[in-house]
C-alpha cells in the first residue's frame, strides 16, 4: 500500500512538474498553440499574396478562358441563358461578343459593361473607380469576343468594416499557390514542434528498454526520462514513464521476495486452488446471463434500433434469437397484434409453409386480453397444448412447450414473440429472465416502428382503393431510381389505365368506377407480391398506386424489358379473362403502357412522358384496348393535334410541368386548377410559353405566382393549332430557361422570409423608426418594388388586424413579395408580432 500510494504522489508530481511556470507561458507551451500562432498569419500573408497577383494573372487567365469559351461555343453568338451560364461558371464581370464595327450584338448586350468605349484589343479599363481587364478574342468571322475580369488589388488593405474583402476575384493558380504555401509552412512547422519531441520520445523509449536488464536508480531514470526541448504534453508523458519504471522497479523486487520465501508460495498456491474451486463450482447459469445482457445490448444497439419497418424488425430479432438460443430455439414466430386481439404472423422461422398455416387456424385472443399481455411471459405446457388447439401443430413439429413473451407499451398490445421448445426441452428460469429483460428494452424500439408505420399508411393510402396515392408515388419513385442507380440495376412502371367511356360504362354513377379500381387493384395483389413501405417488404418488390382517376401506376423494381414483358402478360391474361366486374360488368377496357428504366428514361419525368405517350399510341393506333412497351412506340409518333394530357400536381411539381411541356415542344394551351379554387392558364407555341394569367397577375408575375403557390391540383393541357392573332401577337414571356429562373429567385426570397415570419396569423403592429427605413432603403439587395410593398404593409400593419388580412388588402401584389416585405419590417425593427391572445 505504501509503494503505491507512492507511485501515484510520484505521478501527480510529475504531471505538476510543468505546471509551475507561469500561466501565459504554460499556455504559450502547448503544441496546438503553437502551430495556431503559426499558421495564423501564414494565411493571411498567403490571402493578401493571392489577391496582389491579381493583376499580373489576369490577363494570362483572360487569354485562357476567352479561348476555352470560342472553342465551347463553336462559333455561335451565345443566347441569354447560355451568356447567364458562362458568366456563372467562369466568375466572370461580363461577356459579350461585337461585330465587325465593334457594336455589340443584341443577344448578349445584357452582359456587357456600362461603358461606351468598348477597346478593340485586350487592355485594362476603369469603370466606377474599379479596374477591369478586357480580354478580346478575334473569332474568323471578324466578330470579336469580349470577357472581363477584376484586376483590383485594393482588397490588400484589409477592411474590418466590410465582407467585401472575401469576394476579390482570386484566379485558381495564386490560390493553389497560397494552399501550397500554407501545407509547407504547416510541414514544416509541424516537423520542428512534433518531430524533434517524438525523436527524443524514441531515444528515451529505448533507454528504459536497456536500463530493464540492470538495475538501477532514481536518479538515472530522471536523467533518461528529461526530454529537454520537447513539448510539454511530451515532457509530461516522460514524467509519467519515470514513475513507470520506478513501478516496475518495485515489483520486481517483490516478485523476488516471494520467490525467496518457499512457505509462501505455497500457503500462496493453496490460496489460489481454493480459489479456483470455488469459481468452479459458481451457477454457471448466472454467467450466461450476463453474457446474453451484453449481446443483447449489442443487438439492440447496432442491429434493431437502426431498423426502419416492423417486418425488418421481427426478422433482424429472430435471427439473433436462434443465433444465441440455438440449443434451446427450434421454432419462433413473431405476431402483430391488432385492435379486436386477432394476431398476424409478421415472420417466423422453422414451421414453413405447412406449419404457418395450422397457427393460422389457431385462436390467440385468449393470449391477447389485457391480462395476459400485461405478464411478463406466458408459459403454455403440455396439457394446455391441447386445450388451446395446438395439438396438430404439437404433434407435427413435436413441440412440448411454448414461450410467449408479450410486448405491451403503455396499455397497448403491440405484439407476441413465441418461443417454440421441442419435446424433452425446457428452459431454464435464468434464461427466460434474461429474454423478458431484453424484450422489456426493444418494446420501446417495436413501439415507435409500429407507429410511425400506421402513419405512414394514414399518409400514403388511398381512402378509395386502398393503393398508395400520389403522395406515395411521389416519394416512392425517386428511392427506387436511387437504388436502381446505385446498384445498376433496372425497374419497369406499368400503367393501367380503365376506359370508363365505352357505351356499356357511362350509365353508371362515378362511385362505381371507384369500386372498379379497387378490384382492379385486389386483382394485381394476386399476381404481383406488394410492399406498402418504401423499400421491399417480405420478398415484394412490387408497388401499387392510384396513379389518377381511372388509372393504376405499378413500379417493378428489379425487372427488366424481358421481366417486365411476362409481367406484361400475365397482368393482361388476369384482366381480360375476368368476367365478373362489380354491377353485373363482364368485361372492362383497359390500355396498358409499360416503361423502363433506364432504356426509355433517366429520369422521373421522361418516364411519365413515355409513359402517356405509349397510352396515347395505344389509345390511337391499337383501338385504345391493348398493351404495349414504350420501347415499341414508333420513334416519329406525334399524338392528334386534339390530345388532351390530363393529371394531378405531385409527380411533376408546377416547374416540372412547365419544363416538360416546354422540352416535348408542344402547342396549345395549359390549365391547372388549385386545390383553393385559382386558376393558372398558359400558352404554348413550339414549346415556347406565350402569354399567362393566374387571377390578377399576369405574364411573368403569373409564373412566379404558380411556381410558388401552386403545389396541389389538376392539370390539362391541350393541343391545338394557334390561332393568327395568337401566332403573331407579341409574347408576354420570355424563354422557359429565364420563366423558370426567375421563378426560382422569387421562391428563393419566399423560402427566406418563411424562417423569419411564423405564420399568417400572428398580429402586427408598424413600429416609427426613420433610421431603420433610410437603412433598409440603402440595402444593395432591395427592390423600389419591395420597398413600396413595405410602406403599404408597415401603413396597414397597426396591431389589430393578423398579417393574412393585410395580405389581402395589398391587390396586384404577388405573394413572394408580400411576405418578402414583411420579413424585412421584422427584421429591421420596424414591424413587431406577436400570437393573437398572448
Amino acid at each position: 500500500m505504501a509503494n503505491s500510494k507512492q507511485s501515484r504522489d510520484d505521478a501527480k508530481g510529475a504531471r505538476q512538474d510543468s505546471r509551475r511556470q507561469p500561466f501565459l507561458l504554460s499556455l504559450l507551451d502547448r503544441a496546438s498553440i503553437r502551430l495556431a500562432l503559426i499558421l495564423a498569419p501564414t494565411c493571411v500573408v498567403a490571402f493578401i499574396f493571392a489577391v496582389s497577383v491579381t493583376p499580373v494573372t489576369s490577363p494570362l487567365l483572360g487569354r485562357y478562358i476567352a479561348s476555352s469559351i470560342d472553342a465551347e461555343l463553336k462559333g455561335k453568338v451565345p443566347s441569354t441563358f447560355e451568356s447567364m451560364d458562362l458568366v456563372r461558371r467562369y466568375g466572370l464581370s461580363w461577356c459579350f461578343i461585337t461585330d465587325q464595327n465593334n457594336q455589340v450584338l443584341p443577344a448578349t448586350a445584357s452582359f456587357a459593361p456600362p461603358t461606351r468605349r468598348i477597346p478593340e484589343q485586350s487592355q485594362e479599363i476603369k469603370i466606377r473607380d474599379h479596374r477591369y481587364y478586357d480580354s478580346v478574342l478575334q473569332r474568323p468571322d471578324g466578330s470579336r469576343l469580349h470577357i472581363g475580369l477584376p484586376m483590383d488589388s485594393s482588397s490588400v488593405i484589409l477592411k474590418a468594416n466590410t465582407v467585401a474583402t472575401v469576394r476579390a476575384a482570386i484566379p485558381f493558380g495564386s490560390v493553389l499557390i497560397a494552399i501550397l504555401a500554407i501545407w509547407l509552412c504547416a510541414v514544416i512547422f509541424c516537423e520542428s514542434i512534433f518531430g524533434y519531441s517524438v525523436r527524443l520520445l524514441g531515444t528515451c523509449v529505448d533507454k528504459l528498454t536497456a536500463m530493464l536488464s540492470n538495475r538501477f536508480t532514481d536518479a538515472e531514470v530522471r536523467m533518461a526520462t528529461k526530454l529537454t526541448f520537447a513539448t510539454s504534453e511530451f515532457r509530461e508523458l516522460g514524467g509519467s514513464l519515470a514513475v513507470l519504471m520506478r513501478k516496475v522497479a518495485e515489483l520486481r523486487d517483490e516478485e523476488q521476495a516471494k520467490l525467496e520465501e518457499g512457505d509462501r508460495l505455497s500457503e500462496r498456491q493453496k490460496f489460489e486452488d481454493a480459489v479456483q474451486r470455488s469459481a468452479t463450482s459458481e451457477d454457471a447459469s448466472g454467467e450466461m446471463a450476463m453474457v446474453e445482457t451484453g449481446v443483447f445490448a449489442i443487438q439492440v444497439d447496432r442491429v434493431l434500433a437502426r431498423c426502419v419497418t416492423s417486418y425488418e424488425f421481427s426478422t433482424k430479432l429472430i435471427e439473433g434469437l436462434k443465433a444465441l438460443y440455438a440449443d434451446y430455439i427450434d421454432f419462433v414466430v413473431f405476431f402483430r397484434t391488432d385492435g379486436s386481439g386477432g394476431v398476424k404472423i409478421e415472420k417466423e422461422s422453422g414451421f414453413g409453409v405447412d406449419g404457418v398455416e395450422m397457427l393460422k387456424r389457431i385462436d390467440h385472443r385468449e393470449l391477447t386480453d389485457a391480462r395476459n399481455m400485461s405478464k411478463k411471459s406466458i408459459e403454455i405446457g403440455p396439457m394446455q397444448l391441447k386445450r388451446m388447439g395446438f395439438e396438430p401443430l404439437a404433434r407435427q413439429f413435436q413441440i412440448g412447450r411454448i414461450l410467449y413473451l408479450p410486448l405491451q407499451q403503455a396499455n397497448i398490445g403491440l405484439g407476441l414473440l413465441a418461443i417454440f421448445l421441442r419435446q424433452g426441452k425446457s428452459m431454464p428460469p435464468e434464461r427466460v429472465r434474461s429474454l423478458e429483460r431484453f424484450r422489456d428494452t426493444i418494446v420501446g424500439l417495436y413501439l415507435e416502428l409500429v407507429a410511425r408505420e400506421e402513419e405512414e399508411d394514414e399518409r400514403w393510402a388511398d381512402p378509395v382503393t386502398g393503393l398508395g396515392n400520389m403522395t406515395y408515388f411521389q416519394e416512392l419513385l425517386p428511392k427506387v431510381m436511387e437504388r436502381a442507380y446505385e446498384r445498376s440495376g433496372s425497374f419497369c412502371l406499368m400503367l393501367i389505365r380503365a376506359d370508363f367511356s365505352a357505351p356499356d360504362l357511362v350509365r353508371f354513377p362515378s362511385e362505381m368506377r371507384h369500386r372498379w379500381l379497387t378490384e382492379v387493384g385486389q386483382l394485381l395483389t394476386t399476381v404481383l407480391p406488394v410492399s406498402r413501405r418504401l423499400v421491399p417488404e417480405r420478398g415484394a418488390t412490387n408497388y401499387l398506386i392510384r396513379y389518377q382517376d381511372d388509372v393504376i401506376a405499378a413500379v417493378l423494381e428489379g425487372a427488366d424489358e424481358e421481366m417486365a414483358t411476362m409481367h406484361l402478360e400475365r397482368v393482361q391474361s388476369l384482366l381480360d379473362t375476368r368476367t365478373s366486374w362489380a354491377g353485373g360488368i363482364t368485361e372492362l377496357p383497359f390500355s396498358i403502357a409499360v416503361v423502363s428504366y433506364p432504356q426509355d428514361g433517366q429520369s422521373r419525368e421522361d418516364l411519365i412522358r413515355r409513359a402517356d405517350l405509349t397510352l396515347s399510341y395505344i389509345k390511337e393506333m391499337l383501338g385504345g384496348v391493348g398493351s404495349c412497351m414504350a420501347s415499341r412506340v414508333p420513334a416519329d409518333f406525334q399524338p392528334k393535334e386534339s390530345t388532351e394530357i390530363a393529371g394531378t400536381l405531385g409527380v411533376l411539381n408546377a416547374a416540372d410541368l412547365l419544363q416538360s411541356i416546354s422540352t416535348s415542344e408542344n402547342t396549345g394551351v395549359l390549365t391547372v386548377d388549385n386545390e383553393v379554387g385559382q386558376q393558372f392558364v398558359c400558352s404554348f407555341i413550339d414549346g415556347v410559353p406565350k402569354q399567362a394569367s393566374m387571377g390578377e397577375f399576369s405574364g411573368m408575375q403569373a409564373v412566379c405566382e404558380f411556381i410558388i403557390t401552386c403545389k396541389r391540383g389538376h392539370y390539362n393541357f391541350q393541343q391545338r393549332r394557334p390561332t393568327e392573332n395568337e401566332a403573331t401577337s407579341p409574347s408576354e414571356l420570355y424563354s422557359i430557361e429565364y420563366c423558370l429562373m426567375e421563378a426560382a429567385l422569387a421562391e428563393d426570397k419566399m423560402n427566406a422570409a418563411l424562417t423569419v415570419v411564423p405564420k399568417g396569423t400572428i398580429l402586427v403592429r408598424g413600429m416609427n423608426n426613420p433610421e431603420a427605413i433610410e437603412a433598409v432603403s440603402r440595402e444593395a439587395d432591395v427592390t423600389p418594388q419591395e420597398i413600396a410593398v413595405m410602406q403599404e404593409l408597415h401603413r396597414l400593419a397597426d396591431g389589430n388586424g393578423t398579417l393574412d388580412a393585410i395580405f389581402k388588402k395589398l391587390t396586384g401584389v404577388p405573394s413572394y413579395l408580400k411576405w418578402r416585405a414583411a420579413a424585412l419590417l421584422i427584421e429591421s425593427g420596424l414591424m413587431q408580432w406577436k400570437h393573437p391572445g398572448s
